[in-house]
């Protein structure tokens, strides 16, 4: 007989008992208490003794880690639950999963056909497929027999962005259906797949297997050979167009066209084929015919591999060009020359070329105009990439060889064409190969870096930001190294400068107080920097102000578990600042002097201790930190800052303080004692003891701590009349304080 492990039932075992109950049908309990099975170890004779489902441990009092879950926690959790988490008891997925899994346990997908249908028919305007629902052809047959599916089917052309569904349909087991797609597209593929959709409306649309299929068509039988042929002739192109052939929404669509080029003059015997695979260009291109030539060009149509009837024969004549028409370009080169001034050096690229058979032809020809266009490829200040759809500037030149390009960006890659007059038009051909490039040595920058924010003065220090505004960073002319920085004192005529990277300048309290200074800030590159270019700031350093101090600092509570750590501080104002702006809380971690966690909050004391401060810092792992500072703050100055270094090891609360008899009847006794002055932890609880001197003492009183508050009373009662009893307050964290004493004797009746 089989039997499920301690903590689950069902019949695959798959349901897990849960916290508190166990056994084979999970109706026993482990307790009447909230802790459940915690610290049971369960034992049966087919599995041998293990911790209940969710626990482990040498005493099973451990909750399972949020990846395991089951008796000893030995399962793990689908690996397709968010974040891998699941019920440490069950093994549901705590966050869910993807699509397609199958909630709670993520561990199967909703159900899909294996193979994809398989095409039967196809005509023009429908397509017939077979649907295999055979127990085979399912991913999984886990419930399939139980729950009700149903199916649709999905297609779509290449063209379409979403898929068309047929209706919902019952899906019966082990049945092979032929069903037929209508009101399609003739001459179109479509991509076919099945959804199987469970009976609560979920699916997996992402393990579809698919198949295409294309509609057929009907061959088109144009009603005449006339296809309207047209040629205009421009320059060294021949343009020919025609008709587009009329069909009908069940014709095949034409696949391409052949154009024939034959001479006229039979003896000739030459002819060329141009074969066009866009149908929807009517048109095409012919360069470079012979010039004052009769042609004769037949169009004719392709369906698939299957030609339709060729047009009539269409003759011209080509254009006869000018006699420049031998003239061409070669030689072109580029260089640059340096124009030097006193303020800056910049560049000027000097572009030549020669003429080819300029010599050969009539003398009477006057000589071509040239085209020089240039533009900016690359500005490598700004990036090594090419400058997408930079404008080009075009310049004509007569009666010259030669074009000098003027105020040029330094530190850039110049593209540069020369090109006849009669060419500039043909980018493929005739620019490509006419194309050179220059390269702009660098110069010194010529941009002033910007002022991001007013200048910071506080006492003897300042705080400079500034930045480079990155849409003129072509004018850093060469390779950006960082910044020159010269700061003067007024008052002393000192100087200092020095080289940096960083974006702002902090002068860290090294300045002189009651000072009068000027900085200036440059750019600079692997030339150097502009003397003209400059950010200029002048400030006056403050008088430096005694500081507030902050004393007392100290951690009186702490919560590992909840994240928590209290602090308290004495505030004193030694300085002329009548109000605090804010205090400044820096937390550092154990393994690095980084702060790992900053607050900066507005003075409020402490409704405990009034003449104090406090403030708790939640979401804090206790477990990496090592000291904790704190200053104070206005608008103009900072106090120094004041350390307590974290110790874990302090446990014990300190004893409440000032314990009192407030009021003393014949039975009752009202204490009164303030709170403890270190809590250590979270204070939860008070125990009193009350003990009488003459005779056994009186049971334990827990005083629950439901907040915070500078002092407590409570009331004993039931006490006897002229009774001497000594009393002890212990402040509880869990841990133990000493205990606050107090000897009462009640009134006589």
């Amino acid at each position: 007989m089989c039997i499920c492990p301690p903590g689950f039932k069902g019949k695959l075992c798959e349901i897990g008992c849960g916290s508190n109950t166990y056994g084979a049908d999970c109706t026993s309990h482990c307790s009447f208490y909230k802790s459940g099975c915690k610290g049971m170890y369960l034992c049966t004779s087919s599995f041998g003794c293990t911790c209940p489902a969710g626990l482990t441990g040498p005493l099973c009092n451990q909750n399972c880690p949020s990846h395991k879950y089951g008796n000893d926690c030995t399962q793990n959790c689908s690996s397709k639950c968010f974040n891998q988490t699941c019920n440490r008891y069950t093994g549901a997925c705590s966050k869910g999963c993807p699509s397609p899994y199958i909630p709670p346990d993520c561990i199967e997908k909703y159900m899909y056909l294996l193979n994809a249908p398989e095409l039967v028919s196809a005509n023009v305007n429908d397509i017939t497929i077979k649907i295999n629902f055979k127990l085979n052809n399912f991913n999984s047959d886990k419930g399939l027999k139980n729950l009700k599916h149903y199916y649709q089917i999905l297609y779509k052309t290449p063209e379409d962005t979403t898929y068309t569904h047929t209706k919902s349909r019952l899906l019966h087991l082990n049945e092979v259906k032929e069903v037929t797609i209508k009101h399609l597209k003739p001459d179109t593929t479509y991509t076919i797949g099945i959804l199987l959709i469970r009976n609560d409306g979920n699916y997996n649309d992402q393990n579809i297997a698919f198949v295409n299929s294309k509609t057929t068509c009907k061959i088109p039988e144009p009603k005449t050979n006339d296809y309207t042929i047209k040629v205009t002739q421009e320059s060294n192109t021949t343009k020919i167009t025609w008709d587009e052939i009329p069909l009908t929404p069940e014709n095949c669509k034409i696949t391409k066209y052949t154009l024939t080029l034959k001479s006229k003059n039979v003896e000739d015997n030459f002819n060329e084929n141009y074969t066009i695979e866009n149908t929807n260009n009517t048109s095409y291109d012919i360069e470079d015919l012979i010039d004052n030539y009769e042609y004769s060009l037949i169009i004719t149509p392709w369906v698939l591999s299957n030609p339709l009837p060729s047009s009539f024969a269409y003759n011209f004549t080509s254009l006869y060009r000018d006699q420049n028409r031998d003239i061409g370009i070669e030689g072109i080169q580029a260089s640059t020359i340096e124009n030097n001034n006193k303020l800056i050096t910049n560049y000027t690229i000097h572009v030549s070329w020669i003429f080819v058979n300029y010599d050969q032809v009539n003398s009477t020809i006057i000589e071509p105009p040239i085209i020089v266009k240039y533009k900016i490829n690359r500005i490598f200040s700004c990036s090594l990439d090419e400058i997408k759809n930079a404008n080009w500037t075009s310049k004509e030149v007569r009666g010259k060889t030669s074009y000098e390009i003027s105020d040029v960006t330094p530190n850039a890659q110049y593209m540069i064409q020369v090109v006849l007059h009669s060419e500039d038009k043909n980018e493929d051909i005739i620019q490509r190969k006419n194309t050179v490039y220059a390269l702009i040595p660098a110069t010194k920058p010529s941009l002033r870096p910007l002022l991001v924010e007013p200048l910071q003065t506080v006492n003897n220090s300042v705080t400079v930001k500034w930045n480079i505004d990155p849409k003129n960073c072509a004018k850093l002319n060469g390779e950006f190294l960082g910044f020159f920085v010269i700061l003067y004192s007024n008052n002393n005529n000192q100087t200092f400068e020095y080289i940096t990277k960083e974006y702002y300048y902090d002068s860290t309290y090294n300045l002189n107080s009651d000072t009068d200074y000027e900085i200036k800030v440059y750019a600079l590159n692997d030339i150097g920097y502009n003397t003209e270019y400059f950010l200029l700031n002048n400030f006056t350093t403050k008088i430096i102000k005694p500081v507030p101090i902050i004393d007392d600092l100290l951690i009186y509570k702490k919560s590992v578990k909840n994240k928590m750590l209290g602090l308290r501080w004495k505030y004193s104002n030694v300085s002329n600042i009548e109000n605090i702006e804010k205090f400044n809380i820096f937390v550092y971690g154990t393994n690095t002097t980084n702060v790992i966690k900053e607050n900066n909050i507005e003075p409020e004391k402490c409704s405990n201790w009034p003449e104090f401060y406090c403030y708790t810092i939640k979401d804090l792992d206790l477990k990496n930190i090592n000291e904790v500072k704190v200053n104070a703050s206005d608008n103009l100055n900072v106090s120094e800052t004041s350390t307590v270094i974290y110790k874990p090891g302090d446990k014990l609360p300190s004893p409440p303080l000032n314990l009192k008899c407030i009021n003393i009847t014949s039975t009752t006794v009202t204490l009164q004692w303030d709170i403890p002055w270190v809590f250590n932890g979270l204070l939860k609880s008070f125990f009193i003891t009350v003990q009488d001197t003459s005779e056994s003492e009186i049971p334990e009183i827990k005083e629950y701590v439901v907040e915070e508050t500078s002092n407590y009373t409570y009331l004993i009662d039931d006490l006897k009349p002229g009774s001497t009893y000594s009393i002890d307050v212990v402040a509880a964290t869990p841990y133990h304080s000493s205990p606050a004493s107090i000897e009462i004797t009640t009134k006589s009746t």
